[in-house]
């Protein structure tokens, strides 16, 4: 499933999570966002893999160095 999202994570009720997963998110303005954006002419500028560690739900992502995010706080 491809999901994208723009701003905090608000998941749609009818979305059901699946590992693997890819999130696309918007990130806030900066100057490699502005390039990413523009170059693809897209306004996702970000995404991350769904992944479940134990009962919980992350995105791996690369955000500096690569991590685990927690999906949902």
């Amino acid at each position: 499933m491809l999901l994208l999202l723009s701003g905090c994570v608000k998941l749609p009720e009818e979305y059901l999570i699946q590992e693997r997963d890819i999130l696309f998110q918007s990130l806030p303005k900066n100057p490699v966002v502005v390039a990413i954006e523009g170059v693809t002419e897209s306004d996702f500028s970000h995404c991350g893999i769904v992944v479940k560690r134990e009962d919980d739900w992350h995105v791996l992502e690369a955000t500096g160095p690569v991590k685990e995010t927690p999906l949902l706080d």
